[in-house]
């Protein structure tokens, strides 16, 4: 009887378990077909503490392969990417964006996971690996590679089914891309787990209290693309960091103030330095005015100590002068600021000596700095200073020192030339390197000048370092050198692969001459290889001499401690001798007393830190500054400026730049035009490098009033910066390319991005930037009247046809074709107004250069290019740097053929180094295909969107697709604009971030492109951000929904909330009729769902919620409001006592 009586207990108790799992599962499965067809990842519900998504996975697609002879399986998604870890199985994952409150650290909880499992599955084809290219400018590769140790292991692949795969910032934005992996694979057991139906969370962890603020900022294209990007747009306004309030900071290095009106100093060479009178007075000074107390130096950014003779009676006499210790310049200082800088390069594959590899990830070192420069500048500053510092000065009478003076010091003399300019050896940063040796040319001989070589000392020492050009996996050693110095046998050197050998051998000092020395390199060919290239980098010798000066001056180092004397010899005067210890460049002392003779002076200190350093010069030696000009700074730091659209130009294009500058504030854009030298001179202390473009672009984003969000660099130039290059000076450089190593195949390339990623540690830009790459004003004014003249010319029919060229196929780079047809079909063939037009190479049977059937295709593109007219070029395939495809369908030649100055296109290149605008003209690379077409002055472009590197078809296919989604889907038509939204897409994929880099927009990047938005965009149009709303509560709670309504028409509307049959009361709030809302501008809506006090535990209301548009009566959409509760309130009794 008990039995039966707790029997039928149990069976109620599980009948209202399943009642209320039914209700559950109806509830769910009323929406779950409208949710896959509308997204598949969908926000339920969004707070500040955690936004909870729902994930309905797509139906898997398989597709059989062999690779050698073996078989595997591709398995896809539809909308999905993949997960490309080189040797690793190509799974799917989709990518989809929020916007994060601006602090708090998130995590991933799975609420429900739903799952199906696949047996007996064929091995999962892998993701390919990087393939180095054999020559520069050759096309990259990617090369079938399987991790063999990895497809045996025994678990679920990848780990998590949802991670969060970036944190980054976008300008104003702190955003997540969730990464979600709908398959899993395990490849002992070859098991597939598909997740179909994923809920999950992502929690902010106490995150810092959001304040609600009614304060409108300016719009800018960043929260236009935001809004259409993140699957959250409602937070957009309340989650939006203010950069001027410091609500988060820029990466970048920049000084907080000017130093104000200052003289600058150029300095290329080290010594001891001396400012008279008179170079005062040639400076426009009057030193008879100054106050010697009040004079200052300073260099990359620190205080110089200096020497005032004279400055004790507050006056500058005619014989007082200022001493200082001047290097010339070196890049070390800089990069330990910098050091950052290096966090979005590439990690490289980097070959070692003995012919295994290793992972090598650039840093950040003198070379990045010093391949743009060889001058230091100093900068003398006049103003009332209290803390100004002077040299201390130290007594160094010999007389008390017993000790004998040091007989001899070491000293190193390195040579060196960037004469090769090589950017993938990847073996060090330093993308130089001097003479190349090869079968027909295996030797070199390179001339040393050494000065007074002891040659009956211990030993010298000979340093070089020789980089390898070849690999021979059949043979090992690959490569053996020799080398010599004057005619003696210094080492033989052996190592394997395409390295960086570093050879240090002892040298007998007897060899060493006075004078010229000779240091003969000889590549051997002794080890069975049929050819062999090596390029010799630099060479050092480190030998003993004596303490005798040269030309009237010395500099020397000692590392002992201890008390120590020095006596130099060989002056020719030493009526005037000073000595400055140098060991820290920046606070010289000055030793006085020393004991003068009538050829040498003698001094004694005591050295504690080591190692010291020493410069001693007289009167004929010490050197006088090549040149001091007044600088007057502008007003950069001046926290009300503004500049939506900024253009920095060398002072050779200034009045060209205003004129462009003009031409956008005349169309309602704030403008502003900034000198590059300022540039250099106030966010670089004056050092010639671009990185001071990145430091003010940083700082107008934290302190201007308005800063900018379109960026024109202006000039052309080239990465031939140094003397000693063939090239150097050939061609002058107005604005030099930011040099970076980001491109994995190429290297070194031009990062224009790079200069924009401010804000946060990630890789994409915070303001949107281009180039354009002029060599006078005769080309820029080309340019500008091009811009100008296509934007205020009526739109004409041509401007309805887009041409989509396609390289040959098939082609193991991808589906050329293919890739162009999804895009006619997905944006082109949805609409009536535009019209593609087809150049396909297979279709003419072109198929090499000088095949006849290939003209037919050269002659189809510059025809329709002169004659028929088309607003926008798409061009898929392979390419170089002057040319489309192997065949060459579209070259420079060909370019200056056009004849459609007044049909001028928008060029979209979806290939390789067709952007490239950093080399040398006179170059075996040649210029540009794409600056060549801007430039062009009877037609050409009139914009562009170019690769400066090499690529791969997968990522430019994510590129293309979002410049399209764009143009046709946001109805964003700027050249900027679109490329950034591309970017964006590109970005989501978690792949290929080298394009992120190398891609640039060439021409005016608030250039908007000649559209028939009024006809493709109906006049009423308007999206809602949600389509389910879900939130939680108990019996009688208010409980609040909350979604945003977006204009996206032409017109003006207003809108009518309808509420179908609700079952549980509804407040609307403003009202069941909202608006009216002006084009892009939205409004948020709050639904509250009053609980009734019956309600039960997990109850689930779900009401049907149209919005519809008074403007269209067609136009309506639905959002589904469920309410779940999930408490019940308990009241205890009252008991009165």
């Amino acid at each position: 009887m008990h039995t039966k009586w707790w029997l039928t207990i149990f069976l109620i108790i599980m009948l209202f378990l399943l009642f209320n799992n039914d209700r559950n599962v109806r509830a769910l499965s009323e929406i779950k077909h409208e949710i896959t067809d509308t997204t598949s990842l969908s926000v339920i519900q969004s707070s500040q503490e955690a936004i909870e998504f729902r994930f309905v996975s797509p139906e898997i697609n398989y597709e059989r392969t062999t690779f050698s002879g073996n078989r595997y399986l591709k398995v896809s998604i539809p909308g999905a990417q993949t997960i490309d870890v080189p040797g690793k199985p190509q799974l799917p994952k989709i990518t989809k964006i929020i916007i994060l409150p601006p602090t708090g650290i998130p995590t991933v909880t799975i609420q429900n996971d739903v799952t199906t499992t696949i047996s007996n599955i064929t091995t999962i084809y892998p993701a390919t690996s990087i393939e180095p290219i054999k020559e520069p400018l050759t096309p990259g590769v990617k090369a079938f590679y399987l991790d063999e140790s990895f497809y045996t292991s025994n678990f679920d692949y990848p780990k998590e089914i949802v991670n969060i795969s970036q944190i980054a910032w976008i300008r104003n934005y702190r955003v997540l891309v969730i990464e979600l992996h709908p398959v899993q694979y395990n490849p002992s057991k070859h098991l597939l787990t598909w997740h179909k139906n994923i809920d999950f969370n992502i929690q902010f962890n106490n995150p810092l209290p959001i304040m609600p603020t009614n304060v409108k900022h300016r719009e800018t294209s960043f929260d236009q693309m935001i809004n259409a990007a993140v699957l959250n747009p409602e937070e957009s306004d309340t989650w939006r960091a203010d950069l001027q309030e410091g609500e988060v900071k820029t990466n970048s290095y920049f000084p907080s103030t000017s130093l104000g009106p200052r003289f600058r100093i150029p300095i290329t060479e080290d010594g001891i330095y001396k400012i008279s009178y008179t170079d005062l007075e040639n400076a426009g000074i009057n030193p008879d005015e100054i106050n010697p107390n009040n004079i200052s130096l300073y260099n990359q950014g620190e205080e110089v100590a200096i020497y005032v003779h004279g400055e004790s009676d507050g006056k500058f006499g005619i014989d007082d002068y200022i001493v200082f210790y001047g290097e010339s310049f070196s890049g070390d200082r800089l990069a330990d600021r910098y050091a950052f800088e290096n966090t979005n390069w590439y990690t490289y594959t980097q070959q070692l000596p003995d012919g295994s590899t290793t992972q090598w990830h650039p840093q950040i070192n003198h070379w990045f700095f010093e391949k743009y420069t060889n001058e230091n500048v100093y900068w003398l500053v006049i103003k009332d200073n209290p803390n100004i510092k002077r040299m201390e000065i130290i007594d160094g009478n010999p007389s008390l020192n017993p000790n004998p003076p040091e007989p001899f010091y070491t000293t190193t003399k390195h040579i060196e030339q960037p004469k090769v300019y090589w950017t993938y050896h990847f073996t060090s940063e330093d993308t130089f390197v001097w003479d190349g040796l090869n079968t027909s040319t295996p030797t070199s001989t390179y001339t040393i000048s050494l000065f007074d070589p002891i040659t009956n000392s211990i030993s010298a020492t000979l340093k070089c370092e020789v980089v390898a050009f070849t690999n021979n996996s059949n043979t090992s050693p690959d490569h053996h050198i020799k080398i010599m110095f004057n005619d003696a046998n210094v080492t033989d050197s052996y190592w394997d692969g395409m390295s960086r050998i570093h050879i240090e051998s002892d040298i007998d000092p007897i060899f060493l001459q006075n004078g010229e020395n000779k240091i003969v390199a000889n590549l051997l060919f002794d080890s069975g290889i049929p050819y062999d290239r090596v390029y010799t980098d630099w060479f050092e010798i480190e030998y003993i001499r004596p303490f005798f000066a040269v030309d009237d001056h010395i500099i020397f180092q000692n590392n002992q401690t201890g008390d120590k004397k020095y006596s130099i010899v060989r002056f020719s005067d030493t009526s005037d001798i000073m000595i400055l210890d140098v060991t820290d460049p920046l606070n010289p002392s000055m030793i006085t007393n020393p004991l003068i003779d009538s050829d040498s002076v003698t001094f004694s200190i005591t050295q504690q830190n080591v190692p010291k350093k020493y410069a001693i010069s007289n009167d004929n030696s010490i050197k006088t500054i090549p040149a001091i000009e007044y600088y007057a700074p502008p007003s950069l730091f001046n926290e009300s400026n503004q500049a939506e659209y900024l253009v920095i130009s060398p002072s050779k294009f200034i009045i060209e730049a205003q004129q462009l500058a003009d031409y956008r504030a005349s169309l309602g854009m704030i403008s502003k035009v900034v000198d590059f030298q300022d540039i250099i001179n106030e966010f670089n202390d004056g050092i010639y490098h671009p990185i001071a473009i990145k430091n003010f672009l940083a700082y107008t984003l934290e302190h201007w009033a308005i800063p900018p969000i379109y960026v024109v660099l202006i000039g052309d130039g080239d990465w031939a910066l140094q003397p000693g290059n063939p090239y150097y000076g050939v061609n002058p450089t107005y604005m030099p390319p930011y040099l970076a190593l980001v491109d994995p195949w190429q290297g070194e390339v031009d990062s224009s991005n790079l200069l924009a990623t401010v804000v946060g540690d990630d890789p994409f830009p915070d303001m949107i930037i281009s180039r354009i790459p002029v060599n006078n004003n005769d080309e820029l004014e080309t340019i500008i009247d091009k811009i100008v003249s296509y934007e205020q010319s009526p739109i004409e029919d041509w401007q309805n046809n887009m041409l989509f060229i396609s390289d040959n196929v098939p082609d193991s780079a991808g589906d050329f074709v293919a890739a162009n047809e999804k895009l006619i079909d997905k944006y082109i063939d949805t609409n009536d107004v535009y019209h593609p037009l087809r150049i396909y190479e297979n279709d003419f049977d072109c198929s090499s250069y000088s095949d006849p059937d290939c003209n037919l295709v050269r002659t189809a593109i510059t025809e329709t290019i002169s004659f028929t007219g088309t607003s926008l070029i798409n061009y898929i395939g392979h390419g170089s740097i002057s040319r489309w495809s192997h065949e060459s369908i579209f070259n420079n030649n060909l370019a200056s053929t056009l004849k459609n100055y007044e049909k001028l296109p928008v060029s979209l290149s979806m290939t390789c180094l067709d952007g490239v605008w950093q080399y040398p003209p006179t170059s075996r690379a040649g210029s540009g295909l794409e600056e060549t077409n801007l430039r062009f002055p009877n037609g050409g472009i009139v914009g562009a969107f170019s690769p400066t590197g090499l690529g791969v078809s997968t990522g430019h296919e994510a590129l293309d697709d979002g410049f399209f989604e764009s143009l046709f889907n946001n109805h964003q038509w700027r050249l900027g604009d679109a490329s950034l939204f591309a970017k964006l897409k590109l970005f989501l994929t978690g792949n290929n971030y080298d394009l992120l880099h190398t891609f640039t927009v060439f021409g005016d990047p608030a250039l908007t492109i000649k559209n028939r938005d009024d006809l493709l965009t109906k006049p009423f149009d308007f999206v809602s951000s949600k389509y389910l709303s879900r939130e939680y509560g108990g019996p009688g709670d208010f409980v609040e929904h909350t979604f945003v309504i977006t204009n996206t028409g032409l017109t003006t509307d207003t809108y009518l909330i309808l509420v179908n049959n609700p079952e549980w009361n509804i407040v609307i709030d403003p009202s069941s009729q909202v608006g009216p809302i002006a084009p892009q501008e939205s409004i948020k809506v709050s639904i509250t769902v009053l609980v009734p006090s019956t309600a039960q535990l997990n109850d689930i209301n779900i009401t049907d919620i149209t919005i519809n548009s008074m403007g269209d009566v067609n136009k309506n959409q639905h959002v589904f409001i469920e309410t779940v509760v999930n408490h019940q309130y308990i009241y205890l009794p009252l008991i009165n006592r």
